[in-house]
């Protein structure tokens, strides 16, 4: 993260080894809803979204755009995608937007952040603004504002079948 945008909100949260033995971080948003100015050194740094790289911390680079603030991520044991948490915009309203609970199945995913501030709601900020192209929305909408702050598979064997290979958040 550049100097000039540390921030005590939403920096890196959560690391984990992939299948491909790489290291996935997290780069949240410091703010809530950014500048248009703020784009493109937040897009060739990865803030706002994934990175991924090597675990010596060689070959960096950005795996997906437009998570405002992820805060918890895991491997699908069955598949090997990576599944991720995102809060959302605050300030929108009660009951909107909702978090986000996604899918990426390959590096340089677009999920729609800062144009939506979760699910398919606009922000107002972006509400004008051209989408990008390919822009991928959540597996599952969650509740608005309840801050999922963390998910994983689960691999055991001790709860019933039904459960095995679900996902707790």
């Amino acid at each position: 993260i550049p100097p000039e945008e540390v921030s005590y909100n939403h920096t890196a949260r959560v690391c984990r080894i992939g299948p491909d033995n790489k290291l996935y971080i997290t780069l949240g948003q410091p703010y809530n809803v950014p500048a248009k100015g703020k784009l493109d050194l937040y897009n060739k740094v990865g803030m706002s979204g994934i990175v991924r790289m090597d675990r010596d911390g060689k070959n960096r680079e950005v795996f997906a755009r437009g998570v405002r603030n992820s805060v918890g991520m895991d491997f699908n044991p069955k598949d090997g995608t990576l599944w991720f948490t995102d809060n959302q915009v605050d300030g929108m309203g009660d009951d909107i937007p909702a978090g986000e609970l996604n899918r990426a199945d390959k590096p340089g995913m677009q999920f729609g952040f800062p144009w939506y501030g979760g699910g398919k709601t606009r922000t107002t900020e972006y509400k004008d603004a051209e989408v990008p192209a390919g822009v991928t929305f959540p597996q599952v909408e969650m509740v608005a504002h309840a801050a999922d702050l963390g998910m994983t598979f689960y691999s055991g064997k001790m709860f019933p079948a039904k459960y095995q290979g679900g996902i707790f958040s």
